[in-house]
């Protein structure tokens, strides 16, 4: 057994450390990080936070950092404006740093006075009774103060190869006083985000943010999106994004005082997502991803973004790469970051809501609370009343919209609350474009058929089937998820028991919860409080089935009287105050509240074995509960008080529980201690178990000179034993932490670090025995001297060792793992060096991914399927890039798979750019002069997903272990040098370039390996403004292999040179000749092609009134040897084999200030095949 008694071991440590009570303050230089992505579409300048930091703004273009000079920051009013030319950006991201000031722009409480001239003395006159507000620039005529920002256009594609689909885009921010003392706000979007739930196209409802919210000093009313919150109650509370419109208002106090005023929140409007708590099993050493699930296990879910509370060790974590955790909304995905080094022995519970599009559920709620019984003279209430009204329920009208036959809405009715399901096969005509995998039935047995992905066209006499496959639990289906060839999804027999997945769909079921809640607080003498709450329930599981509505009906109440903190002696400085409670809360057996209403950790809280309680209904299925419990407690200060809690839980004549918990704290010049303990002993008679729980924690800190010496000590011992047998359980565990810990602040660095001892005892033989060890170091700094220069660095690592007993026996493994950030940037020399830096790595698991192609219009895709085996099947290897903008219909996307690898992943960049110009006079002679014309930028990126043992070779950067066929998942290297002369010579100029790129992907569909390399030139020269000349020349290598698709193996080396000529007779015309030959090789198909194009530009620009860009461009392709697919395009320039045709006309013209018209116009006449026109068609207004 551990013994230890911790009191005397706090109060001994750090006994010699001197007083301090000032913490030091905060750097100037620090600020708060920001990272923002900007919309290309949207005129400059860009809005970013004001307050920036000057210095601290990088600004990344299509994932590529740009120059210093192409770009102008007001970092006054954070306003950004690019030097470049926004035609075909994709992306712009901007990081900063800037205050956390929140401040309005303008504070007023003056108005004008209209003048209506002098009277006799010289004194100025009003005219009588006016007074007007004053308006800012941007108000509208008319209006108060309004200020408004935004776009809104509205487009069309079309083509002879595709239909017709029309395409528009609001954005609008409005925000100011509409009439003296009524504000209005409002933000209007619309983008559409396709997602991927299983393997089609699937569009979760427009993820148009709209909201106008209209506001007086007593009253608001917002229509559109918005959260819902509810808190004013136990049981009522309620938090949910929603659609609709919602109202809250002040309610006025009556002039005689016995009703002292209140509030009232009221919504109608239906729900975005359902609400979940999922508790994860943390795997040691892995930091993520972890997968959120839906209720009935669901794999492929979408996330209401922002909607995720995570919870370490009960404390709530916030969001952010700086921060603690990372969530991919798509996939559903948690990782947590190196500030947070995860462990086995860690417990983490996330609640969020999440989008299934089952069905319109729509929501009546409201709240409202009123203050009476009003203290003559004082103006405070002595009670308060409220009531809450919620109501979320799924339409009953659904049969059509989800496909239900009056057989199915039989099973529905027949199924009561239980889940219902069908067969997921229903009979399709054979399509080859269809955006899902198609089946057909093929015999196993002489009296079984099963399911088979159709490989090549079938024929008409064979029935096609779209499949629908249901994840039953792992192993107890017959099917198995699987990447092959065929575009999209796939399942394939494996087997009864030995998949997840069977062919069936889950029947949905309508659902209507509802709840009434009235509570109240009384005060009646001063000094005690009277705290009174009463909920009803109602859960429906099937609105089509009365079968099983004998549990749809739950109550609860809860009563608290409350002591309020009473002074000894009168003086509660000197001797301070003591206050006490006594609550009881009671639940029914079938009472549901729509959010959390217990603490997070409840089971833990109570010893409560068996499994997780449910967080919305009972404690266990079918048996109500009441907690009992009392507290008191004496408080001086927020450091110094002492407080005794005990509490009783009983689940019917299944589970009790008792709670008795100490808890001290003290200050002194010396230093500050706190002291928990906690004893819980619980029974319970659904499983057969007793057990006891004893934990401790203690912490002695003390702040001096800027330094904070801490240690804290936990311990804690469960003993967990079946009714009739005395040997402890297999969830028996003992345990004790020192963590010793320091931190240090002054106006340029925070750094700070903790060193963790563990203890651990397992149940071996019956007993608690020695089980094992582990040691966890955490650290971070934070240094940022001056402008010039910033880095900071988190640090984490672990080693858990374990006895050979507790390794058999429990399954337990030694694990090392590490956690390793590092960021800086530093700008020397007056910025002539540049250098910035990012390294993150870390022990996480990975699913494979496999690559599938989504059908989502021209708006959105990038990629053409060409059908090149001529099978009417659509097969991963079979698209290519498009060859003109508008003309793909797919996007390509990875899908994970059910399994996750642990691996260690790392990512790594490295970038320098040197440009003496800044540093030496442009009167500079010799070579000062030469060097003052050579600029270089250098950039290396590594990022590798490895599942080796020895992740050393993955933290040290052993290159020879990356990109490893066994190990790696995914691997990539790259490496730019960009060399550049006479960069800010408006006559000549040129630049080398060496470029190499090796990765290796280990997809679903087998494994992937590419290496580039390429050497590239251009050297220009311009007379005058007239003729500019310039050549370009690349050498390079381009190697593919993939054993799975034989197009996607392939070694071409190439050779390309393009001489060119520009002539612009005028300032508003240019014309640009570029001929080029290219030469290519594939040495490993033993094919060779030559490309001759001869491409026309003409541009006509007005500044401010219109661009016009022209392209006419033909082509020669010869081709020695077959290629189909990536290698064929690769070879081919995409252009295809003979002379081909390219054409294209694009134009933007600015109407008036406030209107944009685009036209954008593309041909393409190939040797082979019909030639295809698209268009596209867009107007813009700008407000």
């Amino acid at each position: 057994m551990i013994r230890i008694n911790l009191v005397p071991v706090l109060l001994l440590v750090f006994t010699s450390v001197d007083a301090f009570s000032q913490d030091a303050p905060i750097s100037r230089y620090q600020g708060t990080a920001y990272v923002d992505s900007l919309d290309v579409t949207s005129p400059q300048p860009y809005k970013l936070r004001p307050f920036i930091i000057e210095g601290s703004v990088e600004v990344m273009v299509d994932g590529n950092q740009i120059d210093d000079d192409l770009f102008q920051v007001d970092t006054r009013f954070g306003l950004l404006r690019l030097n470049l030319d926004g035609l075909g950006l994709q992306s712009i991201e901007v990081r900063y740093r800037a205050l956390p000031i929140q401040i309005r722009e303008v504070y007023k409480n003056e108005y004008v006075i209209p003048f209506a001239g002098e009277d006799s003395t010289g004194f100025f006159v009003a005219v009588p009774g006016q007074r007007t507000n004053v308006e800012t620039e941007t108000s509208f005529a008319g209006a108060g103060t309004l200020t408004r920002s935004g776009s809104i256009s509205r487009g069309v594609i079309a083509g002879n190869n595709r239909d017709v689909s029309i395409e528009s885009g609001l954005r609008m921010q409005l925000s100011g006083e509409v009439v003296e003392g009524v504000n209005i706000r409002a933000a209007l979007t619309d983008e559409n985000t396709p997602i991927l739930p299983e393997g089609t196209t699937q569009r979760i409802q427009e993820l148009d943010k709209v909201f106008i919210e209209i506001s007086t000093e007593s009253a608001a009313a917002t229509l559109g999106d918005f959260q819902l919150d509810l808190s004013g109650s136990s049981f009522g509370q309620f938090s949910r994004k929603l659609q609709g419109v919602a109202v809250r208002g002040e309610l006025p106090r009556s002039p005689s005082g016995v009703f002292g005023g209140g509030n009232i929140n009221a919504a109608g409007a239906t729900t975005r997502g359902i609400f979940r708590s999922q508790q994860i099993a943390i795997l040691e050493g892995v930091q993520g991803p972890y997968r959120l699930e839906g209720q009935f296990g669901e794999r492929f879910i979408i996330l209401v973004p922002g909607s995720e509370i995570v919870y370490l060790d009960g404390i709530r974590l916030e969001r952010g790469e700086s921060n603690d955790y990372i969530i991919d909304y798509a996939t559903a995905e948690v990782t947590f970051t190196a500030k947070r080094l995860i462990g086995a022995d860690r417990r983490v519970v996330v609640e969020f809501q999440y989008s299934t599009n089952q069905f319109t559920r729509t929501l009546v709620a409201a709240e409202g609370r009123s203050q009476f019984w009003r203290k003559p003279g004082s103006g405070i209430s002595r009670g308060e009343i409220g009531v809450a009204v919620i109501r979320e329920a799924d339409s009953r009208q659904f049969t059509e919209e989800f496909g239900l036959t009056s057989a199915d809405s039989l099973i529905l009715a027949q199924a009561g609350d239980n889940l219902a399901s069908r067969s997921g096969a229903v009979r399709v005509d054979f399509d080859p474009e269809a955006p899902f995998v198609q089946y057909v039935l093929q015999p196993v047995s002489d009296s079984d058929t099963v399911f088979v992905a159709i490989t090549e066209q079938p024929d008409d006499s064979v029935a096609v089937f779209r499949v629908q496959f249901s994840r039953v639990g792992s192993a107890q289906g017959s099917y198995a998820r699987v990447g092959r060839q065929v575009n999209g999804i796939q399942y394939e027999y494996v087997g009864p028991n030995l998949g997840d997945y069977d062919p069936i769909r889950l029947l949905p079921r309508p659902k209507k919860q509802q709840l009434f809640d009235i509570f109240g607080t009384i005060r009646p003498v001063k000094g005690i409080e009277i705290k009174g709450e009463f909920a009803q329930s109602q859960n429906d599981l099937n609105r089509l089935s009365d079968l099983d509505a004998g549990d749809d009906m739950g109550s609860a109440y809860s009563t608290v009287l409350k002591v309020l903190p009473i002074s000894l002696f009168g003086q509660p400085d000197r001797y301070g105050s003591v206050s006490a409670e006594i609550s009881r809360v009671r639940r029914s057996e079938n009472f549901t509240s729509f959010n959390r209403t217990r603490d997070v950790e409840f089971n833990r809280t109570w010893n409560i074995s068996g499994g997780a309680a449910d967080p919305l209904g009972s404690v266990i299925a079918g048996s109500s509960d009441a907690i009992t419990s009392g507290v008191i407690k004496y408080s001086k200060s927020e450091k110094t008080f002492a407080s005794g809690t005990y509490g009783r839980l009983d689940v019917g004549s299944i589970l009790s529980s008792t709670r008795t918990a100490l808890s001290t704290g003290m200050s002194s010049p010396i230093a500050d201690v706190i002291y928990r303990i906690e004893d819980i002993r619980s029974q319970n008679n659904s499983i057969l178990q007793k057990g006891t729980w004893l934990r401790q924690f203690g912490r002695v800190d003390r702040l001096t000179k800027g330094i904070l010496p801490s240690m804290e000590v936990e311990h804690e011992r469960r003993r967990q034993r079946a009714l009739a047998a005395d040997s402890l359980l297999v969830d028996s565990f003992e345990f004790v932490e020192l963590r010793p810990g320091i931190r240090r602040s002054t106006n340029t660095m925070t750094v700070g670090g903790t060193v963790e001892y563990r203890r651990d005892r397992y149940p071996l033989s019956g007993t608690l025995t020695d089980g094992g060890r582990s040691w966890t170091v955490e650290s971070n700094l934070t240094y940022r001297p001056s402008p010039n220069f910033d880095t900071e660095a988190v640090f984490g690592f672990r080693d858990v060792a374990v006895n050979d007993d507790a390794r058999v026996t429990l399954n337990k493994e030694n694990r090392r793992s590490l956690v390793l950030r590092l960021a800086g940037n530093a700008r020397p020399l007056k910025r002539a060096v540049r250098a910035s830096w990012t390294y993150d790595a870390r022990t996480e698991r990975t699913p494979k991914l496999q690559e599938i192609y989504i059908r989502t219009g021209a708006e959105l895709g990038q990629y053409v399927w060409v059908d090149a085996n001529g099978d009417n099947v659509v097969q991963v290897d079979e698209f290519v890039l498009e060859t003109t903008p508008n003309e793909g219909n797919y996007v390509r996307s990875f899908v994970p798979s059910d399994s996750l690898f642990s691996i260690v992943g790392l990512e790594s960049r490295f970038r320098l750019d040197v440009d003496p110009s800044r540093l030496i006079n442009s009167s500079s002679t010799g070579l000062s002069r030469v060097a003052r014309q050579i600029s270089t930028r250098t950039v290396l990126t590594i990022s590798e997903k490895n599942r080796t043992d020895t992740i050393s070779d993955i933290y040290l950067l052993r290159l020879n272990a990356f990109r490893d066929p066994v190990n790696t998942l995914s691997g990539r290297i790259s490496f730019r040098q960009d060399l550049f002369l006479f960069r800010t010579s408006q006559s000549y100029g040129g630049d080398v370039t060496f470029q190499q790129i090796r990765s290796l992907n280990n997809l679903a569909t087998g494994l992937e390996t590419k290496f580039v390399n390429r050497w590239s030139s251009s050297w220009s020269l311009r007379r005058g403004r007239t003729v500019g000349l310039r050549v370009l020349g690349a050498l390079g290598t381009d190697r593919t292999t993939n054993p799975s698709f034989a197009s996607r193996n392939f070694d071409i080396r190439s050779v390309d040179i393009s001489p060119e000529i520009s002539y612009s007779p005028l300032r508003t015309v240019s014309i640009t000749l570029s001929p080029s030959y290219g030469d290519k090789d594939d040495v490993l198909g033993d094919r060779q092609s030559t490309i001759w194009k001869i491409p026309v530009e003409v541009r006509l620009t007005r500044p401010a009134r219109y661009q016009i860009f022209s392209l006419v461009e033909v082509a020669n392709v010869s081709l020695i040897g077959n290629a189909t697919g990536q290698a064929g395009f690769e070879l081919t320039d995409g252009r295809g084999v003979g002379t081909s045709y390219l054409w294209s006309l694009n134009g933007q013209y600015s109407i008036n200030e406030y209107l944009r018209a685009v036209l954008s116009y593309d041909g393409r006449a190939p040797s082979i095949g019909r030639t295809i026109h698209t268009m596209r068609m867009q107007l813009t207004a700008v407000f």
